[in-house]
């Protein structure tokens, strides 16, 4: 959690965002998504790859309220749909990144 959202764990004390981290510290998560593969009959490889994550809804179940779960985002290294983002907001890891990687190398 402290990779994803910095901003929370590194928070004033006593602060809504040190409130939340609280929240979210050592607690077990459970996504719910789907992958889809799409197949070149041609070369024989998959070609794409294309997921979608829901981090959302549990956010939400965790914390109670939409005001809390911007503030989760606002900041953050992910996106609500699990895309992984740098400090300056470049895409470090997404399926789709990984995918057009491999089969650039191929």
């Amino acid at each position: 959690m402290q990779g994803a959202f910095p901003h929370l764990f590194k928070a004033r004390e006593g602060s809504r965002c040190a409130q939340i981290a609280a929240r979210l510290r050592d607690q077990h998560v459970v996504l719910q998504g789907s992958v889809r593969f799409d197949w070149d009959e041609k070369s024989k490889h998959v070609i794409r790859l294309q997921h979608q994550v829901d981090m959302m809804s549990m956010l939400l179940e965790m914390l109670g309220n939409l005001e809390d779960v911007v503030l989760v985002f606002n900041g953050a290294h992910i996106t609500p749909e699990c895309v992984v983002r740098d400090d300056l907001g470049s895409v470090v890891f997404s399926c789709s990144t990984v995918l057009s990687t491999l089969i650039q190398t191929k």
